[in-house]
């Protein structure tokens, strides 16, 4: 469902634009994933007047008409639109402009997801799977100061493969190629709201909180003036101010109210009888005129929760300011564990569920074949993968990732349950870390298994009881694998074979089938699927004594049918007894 999916924009900030009646179709269809954005025809004037209102356009037509409408209009990276540009039949939605930043990049992977089209991102850094700096900067909420420094903290994370970062009285969550660093002076980029000479990417981070104390009246060219004098005697950034706090009575003072407007500022309100309970004594003239023994220390106090008082009480006239920096913490959410089922090849065949869960994932995990099938949803994604024989090992960092704080989804291929990771991880967890489901939310997404889709392409060959069983002995003993291969075949149950054949272990299915054909007539139907879903996808319905097992490999699933099993028109059929 559309609805199931997280919205990583508010739909308001939206505009779709759209040309033909095809183009409508799909804007209409858009728009209703984004309930509240706004869908015009496209002209130039409606996408000037569109162009400083929104913080994203959506374009269902042409690259080529996009570009030379929007080429005036452009100004710098800081200040533009998210552009995207979708095909009229919806199958591409291409990141235009304003990748990082402007959250275009984001936007084109979100449409993607719900309208099943291939997201199409050109920006270097998410290409080599990293997350570039600008990025990071408005993920974390970071103002950046001097943009033109962007492009060299990018180059040097796409040569380097890393980036050294400094940290100023705050802690920020940072992927394992943002290498923190003690010394300003060696850094690529600075995360500080003080102002010092350095050639690095400056990122501003909203930790300042400034109290002020006024008359009524006071113009907002004065308070600005002030505020402007303390923060340039104290090297202070303004970009770094989250908050002015202030009386609650400033509410109704038209004059501070334009200046919050006027500078783009955010204030906090405080009763009087709060502030007296950071400040319990202070000036009797200030208490007689407003109930409260002080304004501008408290008020920033509050206002950064309880943090430290950077800057003291300072008098400008008719004006008293004081700053406060909040406490900064990286402020974890519960770490989450999924093991899911990728299905069997195509990922078309992916459930909604799980493909959430992928996409909402920070890490994902996984053997390295299945991460290649749904390479398209792993844009911008961390990932870890082994070889084969790298199971418990894969296991064990998407369990450590999770205690860290991250999002994990191991994917296996088919059903997790089915031969996949689902009991692995649960395996570890209950030996090696009983009490990690304190610490994580653990869960389990199915997936459609290679006998789902065998038994879907031959027809109907799992209408009755049946048994998997998997020919591989690298982890169960052959006697065990014979035993239960004599026994289900004794039963009359449906058997499927999973692993038949290897380069490693060529006589396994041999050996097999001369077990089961103890108990089965010769003309017993078998189903042959190989490669299920993919390119060189094969279906073939034989019998139990013409199985050619040269063409069968580890991608081939076998259904030998029961003794009630027959074909018709190529399909293999199990009658349940509905008919009898």
């Amino acid at each position: 469902m559309i609805g199931a999916f997280p919205m990583a924009i508010d739909p308001k900030d939206l505009t779709i634009f759209y040309l033909s009646h095809r183009s409508k179709e799909l804007a209409q269809r858009l728009s209703s994933c984004y309930p509240g954005s706004n869908m015009v025809l496209l002209t130039k004037e409606r996408l000037k007047e569109n162009w400083q209102e929104e913080r994203y356009l959506a374009f269902i037509c042409s690259c080529g008409i996009v570009v030379r409408m929007i080429a005036p209009l452009i100004g710098h990276k800081t200040q533009d639109p998210g552009i995207v540009v979708l095909d009229e039949w919806g199958r591409n939605c291409i990141s235009l402009l304003s990748g990082h930043l402007g959250g275009a990049n984001e936007l084109a992977l979100e449409i993607s997801q719900r309208l099943g089209a291939r997201p199409i991102l050109s920006t270097a850094t998410d290409l080599s799977g990293l997350v570039a700096v600008d990025l990071w900067a408005r993920t974390n909420g970071l103002v950046v100061e001097n943009p033109e420094a962007i492009k060299k903290a990018s180059q040097k994370l796409l040569t380097r493969g890393y980036v050294n970062v400094f940290l100023e009285d705050v802690l920020l969550p940072m992927p394992d190629y943002y290498i923190q660093t003690r010394e300003k002076e060696k850094a690529d980029v600075v995360v500080s709201y003080k102002i010092d000479d350095t050639k690095a990417l400056i990122l501003r981070p909203k930790v300042l909180h400034v109290g002020m104390g006024f008359n009524t009246g006071t113009k907002a060219e004065r308070l600005f003036e002030c505020l402007q004098a303390v923060f340039s005697e104290h090297k202070l950034s303004i970009l770094s101010i989250q908050s002015i706090a202030t009386l609650d009575k400033k509410k109704e003072d038209k004059d501070f109210q334009e200046f919050l407007k006027k500078y783009n500022l955010n204030a906090r309100y405080f009763e009087a009888q709060e502030l007296n309970k950071i400040t319990p004594e202070g000036s009797e003239e200030v208490y007689k005129h407003v109930g409260a023994y002080g304004v501008c220390e408290p008020a920033s106090i509050l206002s950064s929760n309880m943090g430290r008082l950077l800057v003291k009480k300072q008098v400008l006239g008719d004006v008293t300011v004081a700053i406060a920096i909040e406490k900064m913490d990286v402020t974890r959410d519960k770490g989450s564990l999924c093991v899911l089922g990728i299905g069997p090849g195509d990922e078309s065949h992916l459930i909604p569920k799980a493909r959430k869960a992928i996409l909402e994932a920070d890490w994902i995990v996984g053997y390295e074949k299945y991460l290649k099938q749904i390479r398209r949803l792993l844009v911008g994604k961390e990932t870890y993968s082994t070889g084969m024989r790298g199971e418990v090992k894969r296991c064990r960092k998407a369990i450590e990732l999770a205690l860290e704080g991250k999002k994990v989804a191991v994917v296996s291929g088919g059903d997790p349950n089915i031969y996949g990771m689902a009991g692995l991880v649960l395996e570890i967890l209950a030996h090696e870390y009983p009490y990690a489901l304190e610490k994580i939310n653990f869960s389990v997404i199915p997936g459609i298994s290679a006998l789902n889709v065998a038994s879907a392409l031959l027809g109907g060959a799992l209408m009755h009881d049946f048994a998997s069983i998997s020919l591989s002995d690298r982890l169960t003993p052959w006697e065990t694998i014979e035993k239960r291969l004599r026994y289900c075949a004794m039963a009359d149950m449906v058997i499927v074979l999973y692993n038949p054949k290897s380069k490693g272990r060529p006589e396994h299915l041999k050996n097999a089938l001369e077990i089961i054909k103890e108990f089965r007539l010769s003309h017993t139907p078998v189903g042959i699927v190989k490669a299920a879903t993919r390119e060189n996808e094969l279906v073939k319905v034989n019998n139990l004594s013409a199985i050619d097992l040269d063409e069968i490999d580890m991608e081939t699933t076998l259904i030998i049918g029961n003794n009630s099993t027959f074909t018709w028109q190529g399909f293999l059929i199990t009658p349940r007894g509905y008919l009898s």
